[in-house]
């Protein structure tokens, strides 16, 4: 019970910061003129605060680097720093985990640089404006920032270079995708929130204690600043908020194990991206709505998943909601692939893709109603 209670600790640390510093966050909008105003691809009527992103990169960074100097002094140095009767608990069971924690570590300087990187980028994108092709290459310059760290997946054993590809693309891809899961208020926070804590979860049944601490500091800090976005929202976090969350999610799913002599099969592989399937879902549909429209890929619209719910009728309320039932209810399938063989994992892929045929399918029948 030692760990989970640390869990808890660092979730709320993370938590509390964040729900403090949002007000903040918001108060230094107003006196910097610093303004999501409303236009024709956006469904605000009202200019919204958009300082909400520092908010989250400041209680994320705090609450791990002030968490990782006292558990590594404590597991390097064998000095308790805090003086409870749980540390001494706490330390003797991740102690055992000191080799995984040392490796973590010496990454998770990399993840936290290429997430300053990203934020500030998104940062200046608020503020001024940024050119797509501009957003991208930082993008993949915090991306190569992991690679030079040896942060990648490890899909192709003796094939770097194919591995880091694939990590670079994998990076970037979701920071993009959180960006443009972004269009509601409420969705791109709690979709993030729910993602993180199924990562969690997986990484908890894989003992990757260290990485679950990460994780719970990030589902707190994110939660914090949730209460101000929820609808009607009296911030938003913005593309520094967004291309950040979408960062980290990236970054830390590539430090996590997915498949160990315990998984019943390969496939187990395949947890992120049922974990993900809602933002990926949202991303390729949008851009496949585009390509087919002759529009820019990269020029706003509203096309997007959570719009798409509202023209069936739903509220905006009632489209972020259904939304995170959907995230809610593919992501429990990762729980279930690692002790389910080939035919058992099969059919947990076989039905995150019915549930979102089943939503084109009612997007179809609506949109031939609505055609003269």
């Amino acid at each position: 019970m030692a760990v989970e209670v640390l869990f808890l600790i660092v979730f709320l640390q993370g938590l509390v910061l964040s729900a403090l510093l949002t007000p903040f966050s918001i108060w230094l909008a107003i006196r910097t003129n610093h303004f999501d105003n409303p236009g024709h691809r956006k469904i605000h009527s009202q200019p919204h605060p958009v300082l909400g992103g520092l908010a989250i990169f400041i209680a994320f960074n705090l609450t791990v680097l002030a968490d990782v100097f006292l558990l590594r002094s404590s597991l390097v140095t064998g000095d308790v720093l805090l003086r409870w009767d749980l540390t001494h608990v706490l330390i003797g069971e991740l102690r055992g985990h000191l080799p995984g924690v040392l490796v973590v570590l010496g990454k998770l300087h990399a993840l936290l640089l290429g997430g300053v990187i990203v934020f500030l980028v998104g940062l200046w994108d608020d503020r001024r404006g940024l050119q797509p092709a501009w957003k991208l290459l930082w993008q993949f310059v915090a991306a190569l920032i992991l690679i030079r760290a040896r942060v990648r997946f490890d899909l192709f054993p003796g094939y770097p270079l194919i591995n880091s590809v694939l990590t670079v693309l994998w990076v970037v891809g979701l920071s993009n995708a959180f960006n443009l899961l972004d269009n509601m208020d409420g969705l791109a926070g709690g979709v993030a929130a729910i993602v993180a804590c199924f990562f969690a979860a997986c990484a908890y049944q894989m003992g990757q204690i260290f990485i679950v601490i990460i994780f719970v500091a990030f589902i707190g800090s994110v939660l914090g600043f949730l209460h101000y976005n929820r609808f009607p929202a009296k911030t938003f976090m913005g593309d520094a908020g967004s291309m950040l969350i979408g960062y980290l999610l990236g970054g830390l799913g590539v430090l996590m194990t997915f498949y160990d002599f315990s998984s019943k099969t390969s496939l187990a592989l395949a947890k992120p991206l049922v974990i993900l399937a809602v933002p990926a879902f949202d991303t390729l549909s949008v851009l496949a709505i585009r390509l087919k429209n002759r529009r820019p890929l990269f020029m706003g619209d509203r096309n997007h998943f959570s719009h798409r719910l509202v023209a069936l009728g739903m509220s905006q309320k009632h489209a972020v909601l259904f939304i995170y039932l959907v995230t809610f209810c593919t992501g429990l399938g990762a729980l279930l692939i690692r002790k389910l063989d080939v035919w058992g994992a099969m059919v947990i892929l076989l039905q995150v893709l019915i549930i979102f045929a089943i939503i084109a399918l009612l997007e179809r029948v609506r949109t031939r109603d609505n055609q003269p």
